[in-house]
Parts: C-alpha cells; structure tokens; sequence
C-alpha cells in the first residue's frame, strides 16, 4: 500500500501538536512497512491532516476520483476558541467549516474520545476511529547529562526547583495562569516552550509575557531535543491548558517519568485519572500549595505507598469525585512504568494521582 500523508503550510504547523502527529504517522507508517509517497497520484490512500482550504480542494476531488481518504480531525470548535483575536466571535463558523472538511473523509481519524464524542455532537456520522497521536518511547527517556546542560544553558543552578511548560502562547493553553503562579512563587523557577505572534493573542497573553515575573522565563519555540532536555532537567510539568483534543507534550511528560499536573479537563477521562481531593483553580492559594508539595520528593513517595496500598496497577483507574462546581480544577499524574501509547487500543496504563 502506498500513502500519500497531506498537510499544508507544513513550515508552520511544524511547531505544533499537529506537525508533531504528522511526524509520528510517518514513522509509524514506515515501521509498519507502508510506502510514503510525495503525491496524490501515486498513492493508493491520501491522508489528510489541515482543514484549510487546499485540504478541503483536495479533499473534494479524491471524493470525485473516488480514491480513499482518511481524514484526520486534530481541530475542534472547543480548542479553536481562547486562541487568536477573533477565534471565539468566529468559532460557529469554523465548526461549520471543520465538519465539512471532515465529511469529506472516507473515514475520520481523532485522538480521543473525548474528541470522537465532540465530533458527534457536531453532527458527524461518518465512522471515527480514535488513535492516539502516540510518542516514541524510546526517545523520550531521561538523560543526566542533558538535564545538566538544560540547567546551565538556562542559568538554573542543582538546587534551583524548576517547573517548566510548553505549548503555544495562547490564552487556551493557560499563559497567563502559569505567569500568575509563577509571581505567586518566587522561590522557584518557571520556563515556558513555545511561541505565537503576539499581535495575534490577546491581551491577557501579551500583558503575562510582557510583564513576565523575574522567575519566569519564556523561552520561545526550542526542537525536540531541547525539548527532551528539558524535561530530564526541570523537577514538574505544570500543563495549565484549558482545551486539548490529547495532549501530545503530556504523553511526552509522562513518557519522562517527570511529575506533572494538569488542569483537571474531560480529554484526560479515562485514560489519566486523579487521585484522591481535588484542588481549587489556579491561582488560589490551595493550587499553590499543591505545586509546593508537588516539588518536594516526599510528596511521591508518599503518593506511591498509597496507590499500592490500593492496589493500583498498571491499568487501574480512579475517578475524581463529583463536586458542587464546575470550575476547571487540577489533576497531579505520575506515569507508570509501562506506558504505552503506541495504537491505544484500551486506556493507557498511567498512575494518575492527585
């Protein structure tokens, strides 16, 4: 079988989840013995990943030629909105557009659940397959001598405690929360990955970069690499993101062994669950507390002697309990050992604790 993987403006979204997913289906299609091709004629089956307009004129005429195609739906309303000046006025529209594009596919490719089940909702009946965007495993294991270089490329001293986070700069992703605990926590050092053109985002985005707290540094987009670097070198990953149809920096998180915390949000169901209380949102004082004790090694060993006093294993599953309100709350994870995230075919076996 021959596939031809389509995207545009590919420079672009390399540097984000999308372009991250694209490099994986690419490995995973060639470790699969599938030939990759650089065109739609030579394919057998075009795959498409963007919902620009290109993607859906091609989309249109694999429908006439009758060659298959499987669409990838990385974009949702609900993660389109809190990004760029505009995105929430416009978001009707761009569920209209999306949910064309992806009508157009033979079948459609989504990540999550929870994202299968928001495509639903928008009406869709074609067939959704959910497959995780997965991560290499092997690549993404700590390395001492990367974690020193991160801290002194950085100016992060041994001792220094430094939580770090990645993601676009945009209001969904929960800049401004992270540059707020960060002023919050003077002790400690906060990196941000990731950039945006500020002109685009809006101004509580362009006031936590501009105003950023001396303990905060944003440290634009950085490759994989550095990347991986940094999450051997840095002592949590603090995920503030509102939206996310996966997640693929969380998987990476996880897939390091680094501790993490994640604003409690309903992609994670079922496949990352919380442990124990809940936690008020960020930037309260009991949100704060919690990332003091999540900076401490003793808050893990502790953690770890109750899960096994549970009996947790490796697919085991606890869910947060109901509460009064719906504000956004926040779940601490720790990955286990044998995470997989290669073709999910059952929830992943992480050790979810709060």
């Amino acid at each position: 079988m021959k596939v031809y993987i389509y995207s545009e403006l590919q420079k672009k979204i390399a540097k984000s989840g999308v372009g991250r997913a694209i490099y994986h289906q690419r490995k995973a299609l060639s470790d699969c013995g599938i030939t990759l091709v650089d065109s739609v004629d030579e394919a057998d089956v075009v795959h498409i990943n963007t919902v620009l307009p290109n993607s859906y004129r091609l989309a249109k005429r694999l429908r006439r030629t009758g060659k298959p195609l499987v669409y990838h739906a990385h974009s949702t309303r609900e993660d389109f909105r809190n990004s760029y000046v505009g995105a929430n006025l416009t978001a009707g529209l761009f569920k209209r557009w999306i949910t064309a594009c992806y009508c157009l596919g033979d079948v459609i490719v989504t990540p999550t659940e929870y994202s299968k089940r928001l495509l639903q909702g928008y009406g869709i009946e074609k067939e959704i397959f959910v497959i995780s965007n997965g991560i290499d495993l092997e690549y993404y294991r700590r390395d001492e001598q990367e974690s020193r270089a991160f801290r002194e490329r950085y100016g992060f001293s041994e001792t220094d405690k430094v939580v770090m986070s990645a993601g676009l700069l945009i209001k969904r992703k929960g800049v401004h929360d992270f540059a707020e605990i960060a002023r919050r926590l003077p002790q400690y050092k906060f990196i941000w990955f990731g950039d945006a053109d500020l002109a685009l985002v809006g101004h509580e985005v362009r006031n936590a970069v501009k105003n950023a707290p001396p303990n905060l540094t944003f440290a634009g987009y950085v490759d994989k690499p550095a990347l991986r670097a940094a999450l051997s070198g840095s002592d949590l990953f603090l995920f503030p993101s509102y939206e996310e149809t996966e997640g693929i920096v969380v998987l990476e998180a996880l897939a390091m062994k680094i501790p993490t915390l994640l604003r409690n949000i309903p992609v994670y169901a079922g496949w990352i669950c919380s442990y124990g209380g809940g936690v008020g949102t960020i930037p309260t004082s009991p949100m704060i507390s919690r990332i003091s004790s999540a900076l401490r090694r003793e808050y893990w060993k502790n953690v770890s002697r109750r899960l096994l006093r549970m009996g947790t294993g490796s697919y085991a599953s606890a869910a947060s309990p109901k509460r009064a309100d719906s504000s956004p709350r926040y779940t601490s994870v720790r990955s286990n050992s044998e995470i997989s995230v290669r073709n999910r075919a059952r929830p992943s076996p992480y050790n979810a604790i709060m």
